[in-house]
């Protein structure tokens, strides 16, 4: 799913949860809160606005949560491209008073947009790294490669505290832990058939971040 239908499915995610909240609220009981969080990843992403929405029932604790971002992927500080991140999950929270604490677990979809001229680049020198050794020869022009850098959809989890500071305003702080997998790789397609000239390593890519939002309720 590319970055700009993750945002058409991300809004239409929003106008329908509005239009089924408005319709079947009763008593004011269920509500949604819809979110800007300003995101600090872990790895050299640095930070990014999210988006998020909660649709929640005032009797249960368990509600139901939807997301979106695009963090930069940077490999040996270079810029790889970007992630188009669509969550979805259930929480849990516990409320006392004006603070509530809550914790979620979901799935992302990740969209990967590569820069394919840095990837040729970054993806040949770290792989050259993590494993030449005198018994295997470097490659030597990354250009006579082929290559390519894959990442998986992932499961997250969150844990947070939010702080009502008006009857339709929170501010929440949150710790999102999300580690897809990742495979990159570079290969000569003549030699491969003869199962050389194939280097590949597997790893995970640190999509964690630090967050702190405003959420609206209606």
């Amino acid at each position: 799913m590319s970055k700009k239908w993750c945002g058409i499915f991300f809004t239409f995610i929003v106008i329908g949860l509005s239009l089924f909240g408005h319709n079947v609220r009763a008593s004011d009981e269920l509500h949604l809160d819809l979110g800007l969080s300003h995101s600090t990843y872990n790895d050299e992403a640095g930070s990014e606005i999210s988006y998020h929405l909660k649709l929640r029932h005032d009797d249960y604790p368990v509600y139901l949560f939807a997301g979106y971002e695009n963090p930069d992927v940077k490999m040996l500080g270079q810029p790889l491209g970007d992630a188009s991140i669509l969550s979805v999950g259930l929480g849990v929270r516990q409320t006392f008073s004006k603070l509530t604490v809550f914790a979620e677990a979901g799935y992302g979809h990740i969209d990967l947009s590569i820069n394919q001229e840095i990837q040729e680049e970054i993806v040949y020198t770290k792989l050259v790294i993590d494993h030449h050794s005198q018994h295997r020869s470097v490659p030597v022009n990354p250009r006579d490669y082929e290559h390519s850098y894959e990442m998986s959809d992932s499961v997250l989890g969150r844990v947070g505290l939010s702080y009502e500071v008006a009857d339709y305003l929170n501010v929440t702080f949150s710790y999102r832990w999300m580690m897809p997998k990742v495979e990159y790789a570079i290969w000569d397609e003549e030699r491969r058939r003869t199962n050389q000239g194939y280097w590949r390593k597997d790893s995970t890519h640190d999509l964690s971040a630090l967050e702190i939002g405003l959420f609206f309720t209606f």
